[in-house]
């Protein structure tokens, strides 16, 4: 019997699994953008405050707008250069080690070359960097996929645990233990089956190049996208360029054969 306390307390941990499991990196993603937004933004709004503050006591209500105004547009300027600070030093976090690592083990796998030798060393690191940052986002399409799946079953088994018959008659372990042993291993089989199954969705959708929060946003008209592609020159397609070049060939070909009132044979044949 599933109770409603039951559902309230299991439905969030399966709603969090599943964003976790479907939308992970995203999330994740967006975490540090959000991240490098307020650090920038917070940084200009701290550093305003003494003014917004003056005015403010000082009764100067119109200048106190002004500054107001001044202060957001400025903290938004550097939010958004906070987004991409925040991003280079998590990348470089990540390539910096990985690129250090490809040129140590390039050093010691590979003779050095005399005269390219640092060709071969600068090469060695960017192949590290890019192959760190490629790893990095796999193991974490793999954690956030594992989490979310977990955090399913936990709902699952939170929502089922009042049905189970260990917790409906607790005596009855002592006279039914193999019923009881069967209802318990019946439910974790389907909260493994359900984990797996998410698990290796999540898999499948955060390896691929749908971005769930990108639909979800989308759908509900969260986040507008702006028409980027009205302002992109769009080139023509295959089959047109093969018609415009058919035509051409067709209105050459006829221009070539059709007659013209001055004939070309000078011998006077053509002369009455």
């Amino acid at each position: 019997m599933v109770t409603v306390a039951s559902v309230l307390i299991g439905l969030p941990f399966v709603l969090i699994g599943l964003t976790f499991a479907f939308a992970g990196r995203d999330i994740h993603h967006k975490l540090i953008s959000t991240f490098g937004f307020v650090v920038g933004f917070s940084t200009v709004i701290i550093g305003f405050s003494p003014l917004l503050t003056e005015a403010w006591i000082s009764g100067a209500w119109l200048g106190f707008l002004g500054r107001l105004i001044l202060a957001l547009i400025i903290a938004g300027l550097f939010g958004l250069l906070g987004i991409h600070w925040a991003w280079f030093v998590y990348r470089f976090s990540i390539t910096f080690p990985g690129g250090v690592a490809g040129a140590f083990l390039a050093v010691l796998l590979v003779r050095p070359v005399e005269g390219i030798d640092w060709l071969i060393l600068l090469g060695a690191f960017v192949l590290g960097g890019h192959i760190a940052w490629r790893l990095h986002e796999m193991f974490l399409v793999i954690n956030t996929s594992w989490l979310g799946s977990i955090l399913v079953g936990v709902g699952i088994v939170w929502t089922r645990l009042p049905s189970l018959p260990i917790v409906q008659t607790p005596g009855r372990l002592l006279t039914d233990p193999i019923g009881v042993l069967e209802a318990t291993i019946a439910m974790l089989g389907l909260v493994a089956f359900v984990i797996m199954v998410v698990f290796v969705l999540g898999l499948l959708v955060q390896w691929s190049e749908i971005s769930v929060l990108s639909a979800l946003s989308g759908f509900f008209g969260i986040f507008p996208s702006l028409p980027l592609e009205s302002s992109i020159p769009t080139r023509p397609s295959v089959t047109e360029e093969d018609e415009s070049r058919t035509v051409q060939k067709a209105q050459t070909t006829q221009e070539s054969v059709a007659p013209t009132s001055e004939p070309d044979d000078e011998s006077g044949f053509y002369e009455k």
